[in-house]
């Protein structure tokens, strides 16, 4: 369809870092978030692989936001094609590390989903999904979303993943996560704290941030310092 060979063009053009402020600024958002409600499932994996493409640029991932997309990305969310899967959550993703978008993202209904998608048995899938969460969580507000739609063990799970993107990613979500003492109750009886121990092991420095940055979140908490230690 015509509309399939715009998306395809554009989401080619939106994959040239030099082309992300220009495509923008001549016009060429509205058109691809437009192209994200198309019923043709091609349509909306080339038109999301634009946003994925274009949200990379730090001044873009606010007019993504401002102009409409993310509503469109989280009704697409809901899709059960990997391909699509992988381009929204890598959008959000993207979307979500300004910190100007964290507070509408959250809001926006994708938690849900995000949770699920961070289970997915898909590397960059889940990936991102997680990542996407991590950031999200540098909001206590985002954090409070996640807690109440139960996404700690799940992330505490995933987090037991054998792709190493996976594990860092999960671990700086849960490490996020226990910023706030509300969530320190669940991490533990979650055993999280063992998870986050397990990781100053791990070999990868990301890994080992994440492990060391999660323990000494949880160690505020007077009531879990001996606990941590003797774990």
């Amino acid at each position: 369809t015509t509309q399939y060979y715009v998306a395809f063009g554009l989401a080619n053009l939106g994959a040239n870092e030099h082309n992300h402020v220009t495509m923008v600024e001549e016009g060429g958002l509205q058109p691809i978030i437009a192209l994200l409600s198309s019923p043709d499932e091609d349509v909306h994996l080339k038109a999301a692989a634009a946003i994925r493409g274009l949200s990379v640029h730090p001044e873009n991932q606010l007019k993504v936001v401002q102009e409409g997309g993310l509503a469109q990305l989280a009704i697409l969310t809901q899709s059960k094609h990997v391909e699509v899967q992988r381009e929204v959550v890598a959008s959000l993703c993207n979307l979500s590390q300004a910190d100007e978008n964290k507070y509408e993202i959250s809001k926006s209904g994708v938690i849900r989903p995000l949770i699920a998608l961070a289970q997915s048995e898909d590397m960059e899938v889940a990936k991102q999904a997680c990542g996407t969460l991590a950031n999200l969580a540098q909001l206590q507000e985002s954090q409070g979303r996640i807690s109440e739609e139960g996404g700690l063990i799940p992330i505490i799970k995933v987090m037991r993943s054998s792709f190493k993107d996976v594990q860092r990613e999960a671990g700086r979500a849960l490490a996020n996560m226990a910023t706030i003492e509300t969530n320190h109750d669940a991490i533990v009886s979650g055993g999280g704290h063992q998870m986050l121990i397990s990781y100053l092991l791990n070999p990868d420095t990301a890994c080992q941030r994440a492990g060391a940055q999660g323990i000494a979140n949880l160690a505020t908490n007077k009531r879990y310092r001996i606990k941590l230690v003797k774990a």
